[in-house]
């Protein structure tokens, strides 16, 4: 049984990060970023592409946001692999996945606001981090993604209770595809992530995704009010959270 303790980080330099995960472990990495004083050298850190990224962005916020997430993405994989932020090297798998250019690493980003999270283990990882919200046509959106039992868990007796349980199954099949790289391009009514179980759970991959992975074990809790779930291809029993220290 995975130890679902999210919302209990150690604090660490990322200079000094904890060792890379080990057998039936992952590391969750979690900050918040604030929008209105963003690191001056953030965006520094970043390489030609995710800079073209932000600058694409819109509101001065999303900017803001994208380049602390980013740059404090690069700034944990440096403390694991011994070298300064910028020279984290990404490519893409062939779905399209960020991964790390050298070293069996790998990793995920999720934000939602201003709460950040990554995930880093050494089998093909996901992490979704949604905070609970007002959906318009929750019910409609539901159908087009969520199995039978998923959809019958959403008999909720208050409209709060509605959304927790919308958010843990759509976290919960977000990680799942972030895992695997795939996204939103397979009909996800197929594919059923569990609900409601306070442990990982293996979950089956539709036969018919042709994917390279054919299981998955996803994982989730609530941090305040905040969906938060994790998936592997590889089984865990652990999960450790990590923040970065005030001097980082």
């Amino acid at each position: 049984m995975s130890q679902i303790a999210l919302d209990n980080p150690t604090y660490v330099d990322w200079q000094a990060p904890p060792r890379y995960p080990g057998e039936g472990e992952i590391h969750v990495w979690k900050w918040i970023v604030d929008a209105t004083s963003v690191e001056p050298t953030a965006l520094g850190r970043l390489d030609a592409v995710e800079r073209e990224r932000h600058a694409r962005l819109v509101t001065p916020n999303l900017k803001q946001r994208y380049a602390s997430a980013h740059a404090g993405l690069r700034r944990l994989l440096a403390g694991y692999l011994g070298c300064k932020p910028v020279d984290v090297e990404y490519r893409g798998s062939s779905t399209g996945k960020p991964l790390l250019r050298h070293g069996e690493l790998q990793f995920n980003l999720s934000h939602t606001a201003d709460c950040v999270a990554a995930i880093v283990g050494v089998s093909p990882v996901g992490i979704d981090i949604e905070q609970q919200r007002a959906v318009n046509n929750l019910r409609s959106l539901a159908t087009k993604h969520f199995s039978p039992a998923e959809m019958a868990s959403l008999d909720a007796p208050s409209s709060l209770e509605l959304g927790r349980r919308f958010f843990e199954v759509w976290s919960r099949k977000e990680a799942v595809l972030k895992c695997l790289g795939v996204g939103f391009r397979h009909p996800n009514v197929d594919l059923h992530v569990g609900v409601g179980v306070p442990r990982s759970v293996e979950v089956a991959i539709p036969v018919g995704w042709n994917s390279e992975i054919s299981r998955c074990w996803v994982a989730s809790c609530w941090s305040s009010d905040v969906a938060e779930a994790v998936a592997s291809a590889a089984p865990f029993q652990s999960i450790r959270v990590f923040t970065f220290a005030a001097t980082s």
